[in-house]
């Protein structure tokens, strides 16, 4: 039997964390973003989805936070987690931090080329819509309206992720060869009649704190052609409907919203506001929505055609951090 004590004494040691606290799945729930680095213990039998994907949770907050066990766990829980956050004996000699991998990141050279620049492609925020901001907009006001986001927590945070209409976003989805390939009824979860807009992937958001949805759509109007949509509480109405059972949610240009899908989805009946100094018709909100809107455009690309065997969540949070650092410090580009 495997001393997962003395393995994680190992592990503190070769990441160098003299203050590490060595906690069970069960005090994961309670854990603070911010705080001493984390060393879970769990015997791979015990081993859940939810585990790994709290793991992933707090590192994207920036706590150290990493798996020890006794076995190598299967692939549906190793998805979840940060390359190299599992620790076993057998892997206890290599705890060095490295960037995560896939399958087309590990293939033939040409796939490996062409994952990599497709990769780059959703890391740039010098999207369409931006450059389309900064020239209706100008330089100048494009930098003051980013200064107001300065000290503004925005994650994207893996858990609860879904692609079709509610399955799970796992490593078994390869490329999906296109929109003929598969059937789009039933994945409706945005809007009614003729607005009714195709979904292809749900994540989860939080700004300053606060829950939100980015969904990656295909509005029926325009078949073939992809939009990212970021759904807050402050963007969000709400009426009472027509048969007196309550409110519902509208958003903006899409009319009566979800059926009542998207913010359950969040564990949540009330979409959550966000502060007020992130209201809509300021300009910190405007260029939130505009890179959060290029970045979901540009992910369902990407997702389009190299499935979720290829974007484990890890990459897809990388990828966004990527992004959001560089729209936050880099000189505009046109």
């Amino acid at each position: 039997m495997v001393d997962l004590t003395y393995l994680a004494g190992y592990a503190a040691a070769q990441h160098n964390w003299p203050d590490a606290q060595i906690i069970n799945p069960e005090q994961l729930p309670s854990q603070a973003p911010t705080g001493p680095p984390l060393i879970v213990t769990s015997s791979s039998q015990d081993l859940t989805a939810d585990t790994a994907r709290s793991i992933a949770a707090l590192h994207t907050t920036g706590r150290g936070c990493i798996l020890v066990t006794d076995q190598p766990p299967p692939d549906t829980i190793t998805q979840w987690l940060p390359s190299h956050a599992c620790i076993t004996p057998a892997t206890s000699h290599n705890t060095g931090e490295a960037a995560p991998t896939s399958a087309a990141s590990e293939g033939t050279d040409h796939s490996k080329r062409a994952f990599e620049e497709a990769l780059e492609a959703i890391r740039n925020p010098w999207g369409e819509a931006l450059t389309e901001y900064l020239e209706d907009e100008g330089e100048s006001d494009f930098i003051r309206a980013r200064a107001e986001l300065q000290g503004i927590s925005v994650q994207l945070i893996p858990d609860r992720w879904t692609v079709w209409g509610g399955l799970p976003w796992d490593g078994s989805m390869q490329d999906w060869g296109g929109w003929g390939s598969y059937d789009w009824s039933d994945t409706n979860l945005l809007g009614r009649s003729r607005w009714d807009m195709s979904v292809l992937a749900m994540l989860h958001f939080q700004v300053a704190g606060v829950d939100s949805l980015g969904a990656i759509v295909e509005p029926e109007q325009y078949a073939g052609w992809f939009q990212g949509v970021w759904l807050n509480g402050s963007a969000v109405a709400t009426e009472d409907k027509t048969d007196g059972s309550g409110q519902e949610y509208r958003w903006g240009r899409y009319g009566s919203l979800t059926h009542g899908d998207a913010y359950p989805w969040l564990g949540v009946d009330v979409p959550p506001p966000l502060p007020p100094n992130l209201r809509p018709g300021l300009p910190g909100y405007q260029i939130l929505d505009i890179g959060i809107f290029d970045f979901l455009q540009n992910l369902g690309r990407l997702l389009l055609d190299w499935g979720t065997v290829n974007l484990p969540p890890p990459m897809v949070v990388d990828s966004f951090n990527t992004f959001w650092n560089s729209l936050m410090s880099e000189d505009p580009q046109t």
